[in-house]
């Protein structure tokens, strides 16, 4: 599989500007809701719904795919670090990446 690449000429302010009112799990939950509503019959008179296909996919090779790009060598040297440390040690990470990588380099 082709290694995928974003390329965005916005910075990291104008991307989290353009979704700092979006709840992407209460969408993806109503159009679930919707899906089954129209299933059974009872959905809104406004719903369109299209059955369709899903290409055939290896759901376990774009799994990986992703998993190993969270283990980037910042993980790695985290992981490191951690295993270096006393058991009862308490590590302090703030919000975004740093935060991330401490919780994959714990799994």
């Amino acid at each position: 599989m082709k290694k995928l690449e974003f390329n965005t000429s916005l910075s990291q302010e104008q991307i989290e500007d353009n979704f700092k009112n979006v709840n992407f799990f209460d969408e993806v939950m109503d159009g679930l809701e919707e899906a089954l509503a129209y299933e059974k019959g009872t959905s809104k008179a406004e719903t369109i719904a299209r059955k369709r296909t899903l290409p055939n996919i290896d759901v376990l090779e774009i799994r990986n795919s992703l998993s190993d790009e969270d283990l980037n060598s910042a993980v790695c040297r985290i992981e490191s670090l951690i295993s270096t440390m006393p058991e009862e040690s308490i590590i302090v990470a703030d919000v975004g990446n740093n935060e991330f990588w401490v919780s994959r380099a714990c799994v």
